[in-house]
């Protein structure tokens, strides 16, 4: 009983954070386009705008994180009406469940990365977690020693072999994969 209890909390929290992920970049990118948000927009009250970061002037890592959130949304709705769904079988259901759990850690995962890469230095990051791989988008070019560093810390994060890591940047694409390390 308690088991549920706390599953059904942290379902409950991650549902929270999961929407305040994706609503989140929405308002602030209205910010940044000038537009009001829709509590300014009611008030007609002007907040100054802070500027926004040099690597970010063409939207690309709120863009990046926006359709990441989009894609995942869909995921965790198709999944949560198959887990719903009284006409699925319990076996579906189960492994729809067991989807779910996977997609909110692996969202969990992603986030801690990013807050430990922007702890390096790193201005803007992006992580992608799937199956086959991780993906890395950092917003400026890396020297081989940050690469590497990178690739490092991200495969002792997460248990995941090297080869299995790529890091991307703005301008050019470092890939692990084929490389002996």
């Amino acid at each position: 009983m308690r088991l549920i209890f706390v599953r059904r909390s942290f379902l409950t929290i991650f549902t929270l954070l999961f929407l305040l992920g994706v609503f989140l970049p929405v308002l602030i990118k209205l910010r940044e386009a000038g537009k009001p948000c829709p509590s300014q927009a009611e008030e007609k009250v002007t907040a100054p705008v802070a500027p926004p970061r040099q690597e970010a002037k063409d939207g690309f890592f709120t863009d990046f994180r926006l359709e990441k959130e989009s894609r995942r949304s869909q995921q965790v709705e198709l999944l949560r009406e198959i887990a719903k769904d009284p006409g699925t079988s319990a076996a579906t259901r189960r492994e729809a469940q067991e989807k779910l759990m996977e997609l909110t850690q692996r969202a969990e995962k992603e986030a801690w990365l990013e807050g430990l890469l922007k702890a390096q230095g790193f201005a803007e990051a992006v992580v992608t977690i799937e199956e086959r791989g991780i993906t890395v988008i950092l917003s400026r070019e890396l020297s081989a020693q940050e690469t590497e560093r990178v690739v490092k810390l991200i495969s002792r994060t997460t248990g995941r072999k090297q080869e299995e890591i790529t890091v991307v940047t703005r301008k050019s694409v470092v890939s692990r994969k084929g490389e002996g390390v």
